[in-house]
């Protein structure tokens, strides 16, 4: 009986010992494997003064870049072959691809994110990671709009400020302005700029000033903007206020 117990012990203790050294060589290889890092840009428009990450949008043209780094140096990927997955299917393969660019394209993508894996194999390395790109909508913030009340009698200068639109530059945008329901006329105001005139209201009743604003993509009429803002104006009675061209 005591050698049978002390079989079951040896069969036991080896079995123990072959799952440590099973998650040894697991965590051994994991440590020996680089760390994989994906990065992405989007080519789109922005302000000159924009200070963060530029957003994809559908049509947006993206350069997507791998490296890997191991013992905190960069290795030579030249030699590796590279596959690249995008949106869930084979998009490319070969030695050394670690840059390639992408279009959005909306007919294509339908979810709001584009998803990307990268494979990279070669002599004494097999790795692959995953990251998924968001996908957003250009944008137009009205600058000066935190101010919500208007004095009455002043003259108030208004800017738009598209971001993330496909195009080579801003004069490739077309703004149009509708102030309280009143279509701007084009000569009455320079692009992305507005100048107010609001009157000489002079008492302190509550007054709405609407403004629609449209910014589209001179060559893609199906990339557009449209926004709406309310402000409050103080003054006796309501009129339409004047506006033109700021210099």
């Amino acid at each position: 009986m005591t050698g049978k117990n002390n079989f079951i012990k040896f069969i036991i203790k080896l079995w123990l010992i072959l799952i440590g050294s099973f998650f040894l060589f697991l965590n051994l290889k994991a440590q020996n494997n680089p760390e994989i890092i994906i990065t992405w840009r989007a080519n789109n428009f922005y302000p000159s003064d924009f200070q963060g990450k530029a957003l994809a949008t559908n049509y947006t043209p993206i350069s997507i870049a791998v490296e890997a780094i191991k013992d905190k140096k960069l290795l030579d990927l030249s030699q590796f072959q590279i596959t690249w997955y995008l949106n869930n299917r084979f998009f490319i393969q070969g030695n050394g691809f670690k840059e390639i660019n992408y279009p959005i394209d909306p007919f294509v993508i339908t979810e709001e994110s584009l998803p990307v894996r990268v494979v990279i194999e070669g002599k004494d390395l097999s790795s692959e990671t995953r990251i998924n790109i968001p996908i957003d909508s250009p944008l137009v913030i009205l600058e000066n709009s935190y101010n919500k009340t208007f004095e009455s009698g002043e003259s108030v200068l208004l800017t738009a400020l598209p971001y993330f639109f496909n195009v080579n530059s801003f004069y490739d945008l077309n703004f149009s302005w509708v102030i309280n329901k009143i279509p701007a006329d084009r000569n009455s105001y320079n692009k992305n700029k507005i100048i107010l005139n609001l009157g000489d209201l002079r008492f302190g009743s509550f007054n709405r000033l609407l403004i629609e604003l449209t910014v589209e993509n001179s060559s893609n009429p199906l990339e557009l903007v449209k926004e709406r803002y309310g402000f409050n104006v103080s003054s006796e009675f309501t009129r339409p206020p004047e506006f033109y061209i700021p210099y």
